[in-house]
């Protein structure tokens, strides 16, 4: 049931040249989405590092974290990318990257529909041409104005036409999200929601464990109770007292949900997550890591490599490098996690994936307290994060 569902569900390319404000469209689109409950995930095909956080953070440092985690475009990523596409476990919204190459084109095939957004007619008419020759069923055909008039040129939906207007203020600081961003986050939302809890009763359905007898965290229901009032559920750091008490203790638990970084680690500081949901790659393990005994700096394999930095008397840094973007779980055959003094404090560094942030947090788990650097909670405030030197 599990495969045959996920090859129903729609994945909406986000196409348009570099600068159109294709991946600010992307981002916003998906928070609208998000904050009316329509389940989807927002997949970045290209590996330039940005995030969620990146919409969400001072610029500056945005900035200097998207540099530090971009990766280049490779076989192996292009590869990695059509299979997560094609093996999709949520409705996706696909930011694909402005300057696609031939070998970059099969991930269009991998997607079901499209919104084209560009500045000139010339980028727009290849955009189209793109979406038509890899059989993407046209959603929203629109022209990107940053200080221009927004104007919305077609019929109403129910004549069957894509959506042809003119969209304005899709600035990353400060985006004008008006009718016509209104108007497409409609469209896309006819496309993607599916009926009541369809998506969340497959994915239990294909739980490799007895949910009778692991008990489930179901982050959304949490933040939903947690911030009734706030229609994206953000957790935030005083909820880590009050998410933890609604976990068990002493068994091994399943986590679900959206979930950000510094929470799950929170999460996994606390409690024994045996498995969580991927939506890349569904139920997994979280990979065992070992943990060195002793007091290398660095620790790598081919794939990844970890970097102890001394902050302070007791206080660390744990930098994260993707040597071979992207990561995969089998990446972690042999890697250990650099050694530290018993009662230390860890904060790890940079995006990865959820798995390997489990990964991390559980091989220090009786050695240290570790945490994980999330930008949106940081605002403000003095951070053990430093710029790079120039």
């Amino acid at each position: 049931m599990l495969n045959t569902m996920m090859n129903l569900l729609p994945a909406v390319l986000v196409g348009g040249p570099p600068n159109s404000g294709k991946s600010v469209l992307a981002y916003h689109l998906a928070q609208a989405l998000y904050a009316q409950r329509v389940p989807c995930y927002l997949y970045r095909a290209a590996p330039d590092g940005e995030g969620n956080w990146f919409a969400q953070s001072n610029p500056a440092l945005a900035r200097m974290l998207r540099l530090e985690a971009r990766g280049p475009w490779t076989e192996r990523w292009v590869q990695l990318s059509c299979q997560h596409l094609a093996d999709r476990r949520m409705p996706l919204i696909v930011d694909i990257g402005g300057r696609p190459r031939p070998d970059q084109l099969a991930m269009f095939d991998q997607c079901t529909h499209a919104v084209v957004i560009s500045r000139d007619e010339e980028a727009r008419h290849t955009w189209l041409a793109l979406a038509r020759q890899h059989n993407l069923r046209l959603i929203a055909d629109l022209h990107s104005d940053l200080h221009g008039e927004p104007h919305i040129e077609t019929t109403p939906p129910e004549a069957g036409r894509p959506l042809r207007a003119t969209i304005t203020g899709l600035d990353r600081t400060a985006p004008v999200l008006d009718a016509v961003f209104a108007a497409v986050v409609a469209r896309v939302a006819k496309v993607v929601n599916l009926p009541g809890d369809t998506l969340r009763r497959v994915h239990m359905a294909a739980a490799p464990f007895d949910l009778d007898e692991l008990p489930l965290v179901d982050f959304d229901v949490i933040s939903q109770a947690l911030h009734p009032t706030d229609p994206h559920h953000h957790f935030v750091p005083e909820d880590i007292p009050g998410v933890l008490a609604q976990i068990p203790t002493g068994v091994p638990i399943a986590v679900y949900g959206r979930v950000n970084v510094a929470m799950l680690a929170a999460v996994a500081q606390a409690r024994d997550i045996a498995w969580q949901f991927d939506v890349r790659l569904g139920w997994v393990q979280p990979p065992v890591i070992r943990l060195a005994t002793d007091t290398n700096a660095e620790q790598h394999n081919a794939a990844i490599q970890l970097t102890r930095v001394a902050l302070a008397t007791g206080r660390y840094r744990l930098d994260v490098e993707r040597l071979r973007p992207p990561l995969e779980l089998h990446d972690t055959v042999g890697l250990v996690v650099p050694a530290v003094e018993r009662g230390s404090r860890v904060l790890l560094n940079k995006p990865f994936p959820l798995w390997l942030l489990t990964a991390l947090v559980k091989a220090y788990r009786g050695q240290a307290e570790v945490s994980a650097y999330q930008p949106q909670w940081a605002e403000g405030k003095e951070t053990d994060l430093r710029l790079p030197a120039k």
